[in-house]
This record gives structure tokens, C-alpha cells and sequence, in this order.
């Protein structure tokens, strides 16, 4: 290879799912590519350890490197003290519940094909079309001095770009062809939500090939864009599993866990009151840990103030996440959407029960009484429903606890998604490159649309 594997991520967000998987995939890769891990408008925060490989920080603009790199700060929440608390102000009525949750089948993954059907971006040049204004030989340079070094030196380097979630990244992916340069693009569809299926459907004409990390995102991208199927992949996330231990036989109150990003608009962390108030009125024994942060940790604090069954705590590294698994036996995730929750394979390979929202990837995952439990979104009393009923039957949880282990083990390993991943950037380099008048045509709205 020429150039480098450069992988997007923001390192804000360095505990979530997405940044998670974009670790492992580069640090498998890097013995086999030239990979980076290019964080985006980071500033000088500590890295020593957290990212594989070689790590670039890469800024939008001048203006930008200056504000961020003044700011001694990480740009989180200030953490508060762990501390026992208790629910002191009335929460909303749960709102009616919705019919037993019944359970799902396991979709059948969309097999995809091995080529494109065409060239992608095939886009004739005869040197007789006159170049849009904005891409005009002066206008190209004076938008790219406009970046700052560290964007343009990305833009320069990459052969092939894997932006993640973040628009900046495609926009430089458009950059780079659009500047001449041999270099192609990996979109990836982390979650079941129009703000990823948009992402994708406006740099659609420069990306390659797509990752589809879920039945569900497959089949939504196919239905979004139906002449792209032969480039869509389905490569589900796995997970590197634990030593197996025993599962745990504690016999006092039953120990729950929510684990990831305390955010109310996909995580739905909220509920976790009601779910709450639904255990105290059922006078079920248990314990609530919750784990993480993000832009409602303070305002769910504020909620449970005062309640003695729950506990906050900090986020805590990837690498010590398996310690906070086994303490606990049963793994929430309340979520409007996602698209596979790697906490929820990683809780489930740890011995823990799941109970979770029916959406995308948790549908795959989890069969309703077989090896955890799967109610409607919002349904807070169905979930504390299924948690009295662990809670009432030990042995049951012992069995449930096993299959949830064993599913994982057997069909979300890591290997096998890497082995997946490294087969489509193999096919990817090999793609025909997009016409260079597709890039700058994409990269003109994106501009526009600024």
C-alpha cells in the first residue's frame, strides 16, 4: 500500500461502542496495513495507552486547533463523588403498558454479493467539461488552505478512509479524491438511526463499500439505497470473551447493571427511574449500579437523589469493564435505538441475564426467555416485570445466564468479525477508484451545506 488505513474516531466519545470497535479493528490491522487512528478535534488530552497504533490528531481548521488546545479540560462532565441515592422528587406515571411482549425471530441476514455491478462513479472525462466555480484550480487550493495542516496532511496520506460516524471524515474522504488523490472510502452503519442512513446516503456517491452492523441496518440501507446492495456487508460486532468462570450463585438481592452512555434521546436512561419505582412497588430485592456518563448523567443524578438501591459511577476504561460485569447479574439497556450494543454482547459473555428493549441487534441477539428477555421500547413495566422474575427464581437465572453466555461465545466471536472486517477492506482496495468529478461534486454540496 501507498498510503494508510486511517480509522475516525472522536475521542470524547473513547468509551462508547463505535470507538470501541474502531480500536480493535485498527489494532488487528496493524500488522497487515499501514493503520492510524486519527482522533478529530481532540485537543491535548492523554492518549498513552488507550488508542493501537500510531494516533493523529487531526483539526478542521486553524481557529479550531487553537480554541481546543487552550483547553486544559477534557470537555466531559465534571464526575460527582459515588455515593448511595435516593429518589426524593415524583417521577411521571409510567405511561400505560403495552401487551406481554411476545418473542421475535431472528431475521435472516441479506447475503451480499461479492462485486459491484458496475464501476462505481463511472463518470466519463474527455477534458472538454468546464469544472463547477468551487473546484477551479485557485478556488481548490484557497478551500484547502483554509484547513488546517494536520487535515490536509490526512487528506495527502490515506488510501483508504474509514470514517465512522463523524460528516468531517467523509468530508475529507471527498477531499482527497476530489483533490486527484488514488484513496477509497468504508462507510459504516453503527446504529438504526436516520442520522447514520442520511450520513451515508450524502456521501453515498464516494464510499465504496458499506458495513451493516445488524440484520435490521442492512436491510434499511438496501431499502434507502437498492443499487448499492451488491457493495452492502453485513459484519455483526463480536466481542472478546472472558476466561469462563462459573456462573455466580449469589442468593442476595439481585444485582443490576447499566453500562454505556447516560443519554436520554437513544439510550432512553430515564426509564431506568420507572423501572425503579416498578421494582420498590413490587417490593423486589435489588441493587441498581450505573455506570457512565454523558449530557443527562447530572440530571439522572438529580432524579435518583436520595435512593439507597442506587449507585453512580464513572465511566471506567475498556479494560476494566469485565471486573464491573461479574458483580453483577442482570444487564439493562432500555435504548430507543442501536445498532448492536457491544455492552450487551460483552454483559452477556460475562454471565449476565439481559433484559433489553426490542431493536435493532438486540433482536438478533437475545431470543425472549430463552437467554434474557426483550420488551416493547418504554414498556417499564414489562422490564420490571422480567426482573421480578429472575429475581423469584435463581436456578432460572443460573440457566438464562448460561445460554446468554453461550450464544455470544458461539456467534458474536471477535476474531470472526475482524476476519469479516479485513475481508471487505481487502475487496474495497481492489474497487475500481470513484471518478474524481463524482468526489468533487459531493464534496461542492457538502460545502454548501456548511
Amino acid at each position: 500500500m501507498a498510503g494508510q488505513v486511517q480509522f475516525y474516531v472522536n475521542r470524547v466519545h473513547s468509551i462508547g461502542g463505535v470507538t470501541t470497535w474502531s480500536f480493535q479493528a485498527a489494532s488487528y490491522m496493524a500488522n497487515r496495513y499501514r493503520t492510524r487512528v486519527v482522533t478529530v478535534n481532540t485537543g491535548a488530552q492523554p492518549t498513552d495507552g488507550e488508542f493501537p497504533g500510531q494516533v493523529t490528531e487531526v483539526f478542521r481548521d486553524p481557529e479550531d486547533a487553537l480554541r481546543v488546545g487552550d483547553d486544559s479540560g477534557n470537555g466531559s462532565t465534571p464526575e460527582r463523588p459515588t455515593k448511595p441515592t435516593k429518589t426524593t422528587k415524583p417521577a411521571k406515571p409510567a405511561k400505560k403498558p403495552v401487551k406481554p411482549t411476545k418473542p421475535v425471530k431472528r431475521p435472516k441476514p441479506v447475503k451480499p454479493a461479492k462485486k459491484p455491478t458496475q464501476p462505481l462513479g463511472a463518470v466519463p472525462s474527455n477534458g472538454s467539461r468546464q469544472e463547477p466555480a468551487e473546484f477551479t484550480n485557485g478556488a481548490m487550493q484557497s478551500r484547502r488552505q483554509q484547513l488546517h495542516h494536520s487535515a490536509q496532511q490526512a487528506i495527502e496520506s490515506a488510501e483508504l478512509f474509514i470514517p465512522n460516524y463523524l460528516d468531517f471524515a467523509y468530508e475529507l474522504a471527498a477531499r482527497s479524491r476530489a483533490s486527484g488523490n488514488e484513496s477509497r472510502c468504508i462507510g459504516i452503519c453503527h446504529c438504526d438511526h436516520d442520522n447514520y442512513y442520511s450520513l451515508l446516503s450524502r456521501y453515498e456517491p464516494i464510499i465504496h463499500s458499506f458495513i451493516a452492523v445488524s440484520p435490521r441496518c442492512m436491510e434499511t440501507l438496501i431499502r434507502r439505497l437498492p443499487e448499492r446492495e451488491p457493495d452492502i456487508h453485513l459484519v455483526p460486532y463480536g466481542v472478546e470473551s472472558p476466561v469462563e468462570a462459573p456462573i455466580d450463585t449469589y442468593h442476595g438481592p439481585i444485582r443490576l447493571l447499566y453500562s454505556g452512555r447516560l443519554s436520554q434521546e437513544q439510550k432512553r436512561v430515564f426509564d431506568l427511574i420507572e423501572i425503579v419505582r416498578e421494582l420498590d412497588s413490587h417490593r423486589v430485592d435489588y441493587t441498581l449500579d450505573v455506570v457512565g456518563s454523558g449530557p443527562d448523567r447530572e440530571s439522572l443524578i438529580d432524579a435518583f437523589a436520595g435512593a439507597p438501591r442506587v449507585e453512580f459511577h464513572p465511566g471506567v476504561p475498556h479494560t476494566a469493564i469485565a471486573q464491573v460485569y461479574q458483580n453483577h447479574d442482570v444487564f439493562l439497556l432500555p435504548s430507543q435505538t442501536e445498532g448492536t450494543s457491544i455492552a450487551l454482547l460483552e454483559s452477556m459473555s460475562s454471565g449476565l441475564v439481559p433484559v433489553a428493549t426490542c431493536v435493532s441487534g438486540s433482536e438478533d441477539v437475545i431470543v425472549h426467555g430463552k437467554n434474557g428477555f426483550l420488551c416493547e421500547v418504554a414498556d417499564v413495566r414489562a422490564m420490571a416485570q422480567c426482573i421480578a422474575a429472575i429475581a423469584a427464581n435463581p436456578v432460572k437465572r443460573i440457566e438464562l445466564a448460561q445460554q446468554a453466555r453461550q450464544t455470544v461465545r458461539q456467534h458474536y466471536r471477535i476474531v470472526d468479525q475482524l476476519a469479516a472486517f479485513e475481508r471487505c477492506v481487502q475487496e474495497t482496495l481492489e474497487k475500481p477508484l470513484v471518478s474524481i468529478d463524482a468526489a468533487r461534486s459531493v464534496l461542492g454540496r457538502a460545502l454548501r451545506n456548511q
